[in-house]
């Protein structure tokens, strides 16, 4: 498949998913908005579903870029970096939701029948966080330890900011200003020394 011609479909099955939901679309339309035949289309992609998936792919990447441009303006403190780091998948979870709606139904679905795709999306935010924690502990900011389980505790913590559902629905109100106050408490607890069992 030609460059080109999947990035075709992809924005037509996109702009579709966008105005009239992932439900209601077909691979018959999505072909004609492309100028091929549904039979055309299949050659490409198994399914709707595969379609889907690559869409919402590429909307995910928008939320990895966010995050690597709110740590490279965060500066080099790791508190600032994580709270920037949250904000910047709050504020891009909520710009794709105002701009596209009906994109949340796409996430639902694609994810609940095919659940690597979240499990990939939380490995990749966390493998940030590891990275972060990593060189906090090169800074003493935070105790020794394996950064990857405490990039665990932090995600753990701070699900309500990464998953889309929780912030649009936003149950305990506005997400952004817990940022602070969580990753506070976080970086306290990770500075302390355990105590012995």
């Amino acid at each position: 498949m030609t460059p080109d011609c999947q990035s075709q479909i992809l924005s037509a099955a996109r702009k579709r998913f966008q105005q009239f939901g992932y439900g209601k679309t077909s691979m018959q339309e999505i072909a004609a908005d492309c100028g091929m035949s549904a039979a055309n289309l299949y050659r490409y992609y198994e399914g709707k579903l595969n379609i889907g998936e690559a869409v919402l792919r590429r909307e995910l990447a928008k939320v990895h870029a966010a995050c690597d441009t709110a740590l490279s303006d965060a500066g080099p403190e790791f508190a600032p970096q994580l709270v920037a780091f949250f904000h910047a998948i709050i504020d891009t979870a909520r710009k794709q939701q105002r701009q596209s709606p009906l994109l949340s139904e796409l996430f639902i679905t694609v994810v609940r029948i095919q659940p690597r795709v979240r499990i990939e999306f939380v490995a990749a935010l966390k493998q940030k966080i590891t990275a972060l924690a990593a060189t906090a502990q090169e800074s003493g900011l935070i105790r020794s330890g394996d950064p990857a389980e405490q990039a665990d505790l932090i995600l753990v913590a701070c699900l309500t900011f990464v998953l889309p559902r929780l912030i649009i629905v936003e149950p305990l109100g506005d997400p952004r200003p817990h940022v602070v106050t969580v990753i506070d408490c976080l970086i306290a607890g990770l500075a302390m020394e355990k105590q012995p069992a």
